[in-house]
């Protein structure tokens, strides 16, 4: 098995705290359809966080893909201080300035993109887009400190501290929303990554800190993460992309398929924070043994079981939410049965992500980032065609469908360049983590 008896207990802990995450997910966007409705003001809301997503996390949010190794590798607490220190600065200084930056942009952007929707309300959208980046910049920054604790065995601290992170917006919603300010739904969204960016961390030691390396540090993840970026932009343009063609599908087309991939998200979520960060860390680990290939083969028959068996735990679970005593739970499972196909349509998206998460983890620690980046593009260009083709075809079950095909397909492409890299006769590996030595002493 891919771990020893003696780590099941931490295993299946881990699973737990992330199955609570997701459930706190669904408690959350079950109190926004209550709360909100379905409606081109929803639509708006979850539009625009789709577009700051995109140019936040397929830049700063990149240092996810390569932060457990990296960090990994860093032995001594002084080392590993000095890095986490000086990433979360860079962090949140270059988020600070990207807001700056392109707030008048996107806010000249938007309208153009959304048109019914951004005309509803153009106050609301410059709000919208000023607490989007406020989340996004405070979001990146718990990533690295995320990674951190996954990389010195804390993986349970970290889904902790999720959980307490994911509360706090759950109750505050649910103490604060006011239909008439759909904006809050953001505010709650900040106040749980402000959350889980302040909580100290105890038993986890960040008071080493060694001065002069910042300059080293911020070069090593820029060529880290150069050619992900690229990665990034095609599979975090997607979800944008699927908004736009959902808008021209009717009113609350974007907030249903929004709120249905996230659903998918959730077994996402599930998988990689309470499994496949673990399993990162582990290939790290291996990367030139010949475990790794073992290790690879198990983690992608075990995330696919626990996909699988999720899905379904999340469709039975949307059935039974409609004989619950609570009005918001009530009222996301009748959406779930108004549109209940797309779930079902979006399997093979959500084995697709999964894998497409495990092989790319994998060219990464063989330091591949190049070769991802080429798949990447051609499987994005097939897709859409194939999403768009669908969606005039079906509406919303056609886009789902598509997404699914794409998923599939850009998962055949990434495995077919694994092995090659994988291949005896494969030449110029690199390890992903630089030597401690260039770390700073």
């Amino acid at each position: 098995m891919l771990y020893k008896c003696a780590d099941l207990p931490a295993k299946v802990l881990r699973l737990l705290l992330a199955a609570g995450n997701g459930a706190l997910t669904l408690a959350f966007y079950s109190l926004v359809v209550h709360r909100y409705g379905v409606g081109q003001l929803t639509d708006l809301v979850f539009a625009i966080s789709l577009l700051v997503n995109v140019l936040y996390t397929v830049t700063l949010g990149q240092l996810n893909e390569i932060l457990v190794p990296y960090f990994t590798e860093l032995k001594e607490e002084g080392k590993i201080a000095t890095a986490y220190w000086n990433l979360t600065a860079g962090v949140v200084i270059g988020g600070a300035l990207m807001a700056g930056l392109l707030f008048f942009p996107l806010a000249r952007l938007t309208p153009l993109i959304f048109p019914g929707m951004a005309a509803q309300s153009p106050g609301l959208l410059r709000q919208l887009l000023w607490l989007n980046c406020a989340y996004y910049v405070i979001f990146c920054a718990w990533t690295v400190k995320s990674c951190f604790l996954v990389a010195r065995g804390r993986t349970c601290l970290m889904q902790s501290l999720l959980l307490l992170g994911n509360s706090s917006a759950v109750l505050w919603l649910a103490g604060f929303a006011r239909p008439q300010a759909p904006a809050q739904i953001v505010v709650a969204q900040l106040l749980s990554a402000t959350v889980l960016l302040l909580f100290p961390l105890a038993g986890a030691s960040l008071a080493h800190y060694q001065s002069g390396h910042a300059l080293r540090h911020g070069a090593e993840a820029y060529g880290r993460v150069r050619w992900l970026v690229v990665n990034a932009a095609i599979c975090r343009a997607e979800p944008l992309f699927d908004s736009v063609i959902a808008a021209y599908i009717g009113s609350g087309a974007v907030t249903v398929f929004y709120l249905f991939q996230r659903l998918v998200g959730f077994t996402h979520a599930v998988v990689q924070n309470g499994y496949l960060l673990p399993l990162s860390q582990r290939l790290a680990e291996h990367a030139r043994a010949s475990r790794f290939r073992s290790l690879l083969r198990e983690g992608t028959a075990e995330a696919l079981a626990l996909t699988a068996a999720l899905l379904a735990a999340t469709a039975a679970g949307l059935v039974g939410l409609r004989w619950l005593p609570l009005p918001a739970f009530r009222s996301f499972s009748t959406l779930f049965q108004q549109h209940g196909l797309l779930l079902l349509l979006l399997a093979g998206y959500a084995a697709g992500i999964i894998l497409v998460k495990i092989y790319s983890t994998a060219l990464y620690i063989r330091r591949r980032e190049y070769l991802y980046m080429q798949v990447s593009v051609a499987a994005f260009a097939a897709g859409v065609l194939l999403k768009v083709s669908g969606a005039c075809w079906l509406g919303l079950p056609g886009l789902a469908l598509g997404n699914s095909v794409t998923a599939l397909l850009a998962a055949g492409a990434v495995y077919a360049a694994l092995l090659r890299v994988l291949s005896p006769l494969a030449k110029g590996d690199k390890p992903l983590a630089v030597s401690p030595e260039k770390c700073g002493s």
